[in-house]
């Protein structure tokens, strides 16, 4: 079947489809030359779930092309007028026989050339067992640590066990499983070194934990495989501050502001702010701590930013006290 990008005559006169550029700075369009009719190709959105059953997580191989023999979670394309949490639900019963109910959206994924955009949930199973659709070879369950990462089709399938892995370890984190979490970020990082996730959730728990000098060694880790990521220089920062390393700390914390521009750095500025903050008020530089408060507080609006402009405020007043 033809692509949508392909497609020459208009589905309203008939008449031919040229491509066209209607705004500056917007892709092309397909035109009709004759009625004006503008035919805007859209992505298509797919619904699918991550699910488990007996401590495995359910993948379907695939029966059809594209990616034909390939593991997937199940999932297919949203029906025009379909709730996207509906065909999520749909999708998983029609491909693998099971009944879920919803917990939350992992993510949606798309990627640069690709004309799909993926939402993936996790879900809980409340019925049936696994079996194969028509348009899959078969269903089998996985343990985490032993995912066919080589065989997996499509890039989202990849990025979201990857995504659910550490999810659960989150979820485990939640309810007060922290070992049961350790070993699960121990087997992410046994199959993934560098996984940023994995090893900035690890650090924070050995962090709660006291064990400051171990997390700084999985920070290291960290930045050295993430240069750029400003979540992963502020957590080091973070550590440093509670080994009492400020000066250091504020460094970093300088470092990472300077890479809030690149990618999603921006998402962490807060936190940045934050820690430097903190940094600051340990060496009682109550001024420069305001300053950077106020700066934090011009660049992302943020309520506890602001909580602790008024707390460094207060620092400064009672410092002037404590002079006269």
């Amino acid at each position: 079947m033809a692509s949508p990008a392909d497609y020459r005559f208009c589905p309203c006169c008939g008449g031919k489809l040229a491509p066209r550029v209607l705004k500056e700075g917007e892709p092309f369009r397909l035109v009709c030359a004759a009625c004006g009719f503008i035919f805007y190709i859209d992505p298509k959105v797919a619904a699918c779930t991550i699910c488990m059953v007996d401590g495995g997580i359910v993948l379907a191989r695939r029966g059809i092309e594209p990616e034909l023999g390939k593991w997937v979670f199940p999932g297919g394309f949203v029906d025009r007028g379909e709730a996207v949490t509906a065909a999520a639900v749909r999708e998983t019963q029609e491909e693998v026989n099971l009944k879920v109910t919803l917990l939350g959206i992992l993510d949606a994924y798309s990627f640069p050339g690709s004309d799909i955009v993926v939402i993936v949930y996790a879900a809980d199973v409340v019925g049936g067992t696994p079996k194969a659709c028509d348009e899959c070879q078969e269903v089998r369950t996985f343990a985490p640590e032993a995912l066919p990462w080589d065989e997996l089709a499509f890039p989202s399938t990849r990025a979201a066990l990857r995504d659910a892995d550490l999810t659960h370890a989150q979820l485990l984190v939640s309810r007060g499983q922290t070992p049961e979490a350790h070993l699960r970020l121990d087997a992410m990082l046994a199959a993934q070194p560098e996984h940023l996730g994995a090893l900035l959730l690890k650090a924070r728990l050995l962090l709660e934990a006291r064990r400051d000098h171990d997390a700084l060694g999985l920070l290291d880790r960290a930045v050295s495989a993430w240069p750029r990521s400003a979540q992963a220089i502020d957590a080091r920062a973070r550590c440093l501050h509670a080994l009492g390393r400020d000066e250091e700390a504020l460094a970093h914390g300088r470092q990472a502001l300077a890479l809030l521009g690149e990618g999603d750095n921006f998402r962490h500025a807060g936190s940045v702010y934050l820690t430097m903050i903190w940094c600051l008020r340990e060496l009682r530089r109550y001024r420069e701590a305001l300053e950077v408060a106020e700066e934090g507080l011009r660049r992302t609006p943020d309520a506890v930013l602001a909580q602790w402009a008024s707390q460094v405020e207060e620092d400064i007043v009672r410092a002037e006290r404590e002079r006269c």
